[in-house]
């Protein structure tokens, strides 16, 4: 956890010093849409087995 802390503030920086400060807040959408996806893909809602109907 520690080293995230380290690390995003770090990124963050390079990125906006490389592609200007509004393309921070992109990058992070485009993460945020990644992870919601991929949890949607791997974690499912438990349904009603076959035998429960």
């Amino acid at each position: 956890m520690q080293l995230g802390s380290v690390i995003g503030p770090l990124s963050g920086g390079a990125i906006a010093l490389a592609l200007g400060i509004p393309s921070v807040f992109w990058v992070i959408a485009l993460l945020f849409a990644i992870i919601a996806a991929w949890v949607n893909w791997r974690i499912k809602e438990p349904g009603m087995s076959e035998e429960q109907c």
